[in-house]
């Protein structure tokens, strides 16, 4: 009797064990579920952030070219400037020359009509 006692003790202790491993390997099967699962939501995100990358990079490639655009702009305006300044130089010096030779002209008049008075 003892040795059938001892065998079912045995066999009751196995049984546990064998239901502990079964509960652990479901558990682990649980968790490698769940990590396949974030797994796949990770890919998801890096996607998607691969795609804002790519966003953001067309976004800088096209904001370089418009600060070229408003580079050649400006530079253009102060070439516009140069020339307005260089035109308003010689539009002022040609009025101080009409100007030195009215006053010239008047004084050669006046003296005309002086002689002519005397």
């Amino acid at each position: 009797r003892r040795v059938h006692g001892g065998k079912r003790m045995r066999l009751a202790v196995l049984e546990e064990e064998r239901a502990a491993v079964e509960r652990a390997v479901a558990d682990l099967a649980d968790e490698a579920m769940l990590a396949e699962s974030l797994l796949d939501r990770c890919h998801e995100q890096a996607s998607a952030v691969e795609e804002q990358i790519k966003a953001l990079e067309n976004e800088r490639a096209r904001l370089a070219i418009e600060a070229h655009e408003l580079a050649d702009a400006a530079a253009a305006i102060r070439a516009r400037e140069r020339a307005e300044r260089g035109a308003l130089v010689k539009v002022t010096d040609a009025a101080r020359t009409l100007s030195r030779d009215t006053h010239k002209a008047s004084l050669v008049l006046e003296g005309m009509l002086s002689t002519e008075g005397a």
